[in-house]
């Protein structure tokens, strides 16, 4: 996500689609995230630098539906990416402590809630937010991959071709998969 600096002049942060420093990379994207100011920065490694080990996956709801942040009974959702990623690194190396993964994920039985791919998705792009959906701002065109200026105007996201997306998208239904890319990738 590129949201921080100003309008005008948006604070650049470096080594953020690219960094030569990482060895493994785990990502997981909003794919109902509307914002002007919440646009994915993806990572876009090249020959010479980035992780070797990248994934980059597409789960359904808004930022805080897939990166955590709304009460825990409004949680389910998040907790999808949240399982995905512990399960990422923990494969890669990370210790965890078993019984406080299992109690966050809502496997002890007590105020946590579990994983839910089919809970209640929220809506970020308030009235508060629709402002800015005015201000003509940069953002990466995945369709012509060059950096392009813009106003958002209430649009989806562009999940570019051979994208990661988690089952948890799939398990929606019909009509969600026909947000998706035809062409993407399915991970669970």
């Amino acid at each position: 996500m590129s949201s921080v600096g100003w309008i005008e002049n948006p604070l650049r942060l470096p080594y953020t689609a690219n960094n030569p420093d990482i060895q493994i990379g785990r990502h997981a994207i909003a794919i109902d995230e509307r914002r002007a100011f919440f646009r994915p920065n993806l990572w876009r490694p090249t020959a010479t630098g980035g992780p070797r080990d990248l994934k980059q996956v597409w789960f359904p709801g808004v930022h805080c539906d897939v990166g955590g942040g709304y009460p825990e009974a409004e949680s389910g959702l998040s907790k999808v990416a949240l399982e995905w990623m512990l399960r990422e690194a923990a494969s890669a190396g990370l210790l965890t402590e078993p019984a406080k993964v299992n109690r966050v994920l809502g496997r002890s039985g007590d105020e946590y809630v579990p994983p839910n791919p089919k809970a209640a998705m929220h809506e970020s792009l308030t009235a508060a937010w629709w402002g800015a959906e005015f201000i003509p701002k940069r953002y990466y065109n995945w369709d012509r991959h060059r950096e392009e200026r813009g106003m958002n105007l209430f649009r989806r996201r562009t999940i570019p071709d051979g994208s990661m997306i988690h089952d948890a998208a799939y398990q929606r239904g019909a009509d969600y998969q026909k947000l998706l890319p035809a062409h993407a990738i399915r991970v669970s």
